[in-house]
């Protein structure tokens, strides 16, 4: 159940977004409780907000965390400023994704925090898009089932070859997405997505996150500013998402962010169940999440395990490019191994520390987790990829 702290941040963004001081009741949780109310907004990526507020400027205690969402997002905007020129300088079909965009519709860009820079590219072009990245300075961080990770001046840019996981039930949806988009102004090779598709994107994204980890406020907080400051065509995005048979679990994200953040909202009856998985971890979840959800597909740890080291044929396909026969598997996990041990070394303790989790877990709580994704017809992704 939603604390104090939890409801005083919540109302913190609701005040914000709408101009209106805080309530009374709101600055005796954050005097008597300063230092919690701070500490889960920062876990929730959303602490930028606290600068409309005087409570949290006038004694300067948080004017280097302040300065510094700003030095970041200046720091980012310039970075995907100087690939997107690039890109269209050498001929690469590039189109930023997700947060990049979004966050122009919040009040000040640098109060919508970002975890890394998303781009989109045609993965023809993978060896150009590699040789650009290079010139322009970044590292090579690895690769993922849909995008390769690069990293300069301490962010790190996705760029993706694909916009979902191939076990995503809306995978099928932006087959054709290069042809529902249109070049930027004055540009040939800088494409930009439709509102529609953008919120679309926005949705199954967060899908992936809350059937994987789980997902947190600002994750919510976007499906209510893309909901209330952009045009959109809910009868498309509607059809679409019924024929996906996702149309409830988006109708249920956007009631909850509509109950947290709305100014008209007055009630006092929200979604319990569905607020509490969303504010157990932090911004994109939390590993008891993880552990659980991959609990419901794999039942033991060894068959985690066995998951994680040997993925199936279809899922290598969309990791490594020269993957098109079977007989090529073998090699492409030993790749894929050597990626992890030298890129990712961190995700081999990660993954051990899962299957031990799913071991140790009752089946009760698994039942549960497969009740609660049931509501909307979910399942983790995993089962989804029965043809693997």
């Amino acid at each position: 159940m939603m604390n104090k702290f939890q409801k005083t941040v919540i109302n913190i963004i609701k005040c914000a977004l709408a101009g209106r001081e805080l309530d009374e009741s709101d600055l005796a949780v954050i005097s008597e409780n300063r230092n919690e109310v701070i500490g889960f907004a920062e876990k929730q990526g959303v602490l930028p907000f606290f600068k409309y507020f005087r409570i949290f400027t006038e004694n300067g205690e948080l004017f280097h965390k302040f300065a510094y969402y700003v030095y970041r997002d200046v720091n980012q905007s310039e970075g995907l400023k100087e690939m997107t020129e690039a890109f269209e300088k050498n001929g690469i079909y590039c189109a930023p994704l997700k947060g990049s965009l979004t966050k122009h519709f919040y009040p000040d860009s640098d109060v919508r925090t970002l975890g890394d820079i998303d781009i989109l590219y045609k993965k023809e072009q993978t060896a150009l898009l590699i040789s650009v990245m290079e010139q322009l300075g970044y590292e090579y961080e690895g690769y993922a089932a849909k995008h390769e990770h690069y990293r300069r001046n301490g962010y790190i840019v996705e760029m993706h070859k694909e916009l979902l996981t191939e076990q995503s039930p809306a995978i099928g949806y932006f087959n054709d997405i290069w042809s529902r988009m249109t070049p930027e102004d004055g540009k040939e090779y800088v494409y930009r997505m439709n509102a529609e598709d953008h919120y679309l994107l926005t949705v199954f994204h967060l899908l992936e996150h809350f059937i994987r980890d789980g997902i947190g406020l600002r994750m919510v907080l976007d499906i209510y500013i893309l909901t209330e400051k952009c045009k959109l065509d809910f009868d498309y995005i509607g059809g679409v998402l019924k024929e996906l048979k996702l149309d409830s679990f988006e109708k249920d994200i956007r009631a909850l962010a509509h109950f947290w953040f709305s100014p008209e909202n007055t009630s006092e009856n929200a979604d319990r169940e569905l607020e509490d998985y969303v504010l157990s971890g932090g911004v994109y979840g939390c590993n008891d999440n993880n552990t659980q959800n991959a609990a419901v597909i794999f039942n033991s740890g060894r068959r985690y395990l066995l998951n994680a080291i040997f993925p199936s044929y279809r899922i290598m396909c969309s990791v490594i490019p020269w993957l098109h026969t079977p007989v090529l598997l073998p090699l492409a996990w030993i790749s894929r191994w050597v990626s992890v041990l030298f890129h990712r070394r961190q995700n081999i303790k990660l993954r051990f520390g899962i299957a031990d989790g799913i071991d140790r877990m009752n089946s009760d709580e698994v039942e549960n987790r497969t009740a609660f994704f049931a509501r909307w017809g979910l399942k983790p992704f995993n089962s989804y990829s029965k043809k693997q």
